[in-house]
């Protein structure tokens, strides 16, 4: 039987004072918090439509926060680990559906 090294001694260590550490304290450490430029400059904002909110986004938000909208269609899945865009996979689709009506066509003996 292989004995642990000195890095997993250390984080089951750490692990276990932490554990030994109330509730409270854990949360209060849990979350970091991280000024959002913009997005924290007000306590609330409200929006009358999705729209709305996504043109404020848009006009006002960095880039790099990531609330802006894609400019590029959104992926659809077609097969688990394979990502295409929607016209991507209409093409596939379109070509599928060649395949098989040409198949329909050829006797079968």
């Amino acid at each position: 039987m292989n004995k642990p090294d000195e890095s997993m001694k250390d984080a089951f260590a750490e692990f276990e004072a932490a554990a030994r550490r109330p509730l409270a304290l854990r949360w209060k450490y849990a979350f970091i918090k991280t000024y959002k430029p913009v997005m924290d400059d007000v306590k609330f904002r409200a929006f009358d439509t999705m729209q709305d909110y996504r043109d404020w986004c848009d006009a006002n938000l960095p880039e790099w926060l990531g609330y802006r909208q894609s400019k590029e269609p959104p992926m659809v899945s077609s097969s688990p680990g394979t990502n295409q865009s929607a016209s991507e996979q209409q093409s596939s689709e379109q070509q599928v559906s060649k395949q098989s009506a040409s198949n329909d066509e050829v006797p079968h003996v």
